[in-house]
């Protein structure tokens, strides 16, 4: 069973990211699709899984399960007609999660790079910033958000960042493209 999203009218209807099966007594979701389509949920495979487990413990008897890129829960028999409204949602709050900058901490762990070295590429310019946020903890403390698509780009070339890191000693700026040859 898959549920369309509601979209507002003439709007293009996307592809459903999650595959949902209905048993007998039993709801699953796999998110399988969603982590391929798109590099902002991949990256927060994580939080992916919470949404989902959250949202079908509305619909369950018990605790939902997760196996990999699936989650189950029993459903009882009165919240049968829920399904679909949770389904909406959570098609919603995973699209969400695709377009939302991401914070540092994922955009180190994605590149393998240090905190201090996402600080100064970021300083430079090689590093694209998406939104800006303050922290105070005696003087504000900026806390940044990264667009997925410049961090996926910059996944699928790690020539990029190991281009950035020979030249990071020299104290040149390099360009976001290819390393030199």
């Amino acid at each position: 069973m898959s549920v369309p999203a509601v979209r507002a009218r003439g709007a293009p209807q996307p592809l459903p990211l999650l595959d949902i099966r209905v048993d007998a007594d039993r709801v699953s979701v796999s998110i399988a699709r969603a982590l391929d389509a798109s590099p902002g949920v991949a990256l927060r495979a994580d939080e992916c899984r919470r949404q989902v487990l959250r949202g079908l413990g509305r619909l369950g008897a018990g605790r939902a399960s997760a196996d990999g890129d699936e989650m189950f829960v029993r459903c009882r028999s009165g919240r049968r007609a829920r399904i679909a409204d949770v389904v909406a949602r959570l098609e919603r709050r995973i699209a969400e999660l695709a377009d939302r900058p991401l914070p540092g901490s994922l955009v180190e762990a994605a590149l393998g790079i240090t905190p201090a070295e996402r600080v100064a590429w970021t300083r430079d310019g090689r590093l694209p910033r998406q939104g800006t946020g303050f922290m105070r903890r005696g003087q504000p403390i900026p806390l940044y958000g990264y667009p997925v698509a410049a961090i996926a780009r910059l996944i699928a070339e790690p020539a990029i960042v190991a281009g950035w890191r020979m030249g990071a000693g020299s104290g040149t700026v390099q360009a976001a493209g290819p390393a030199p040859s």
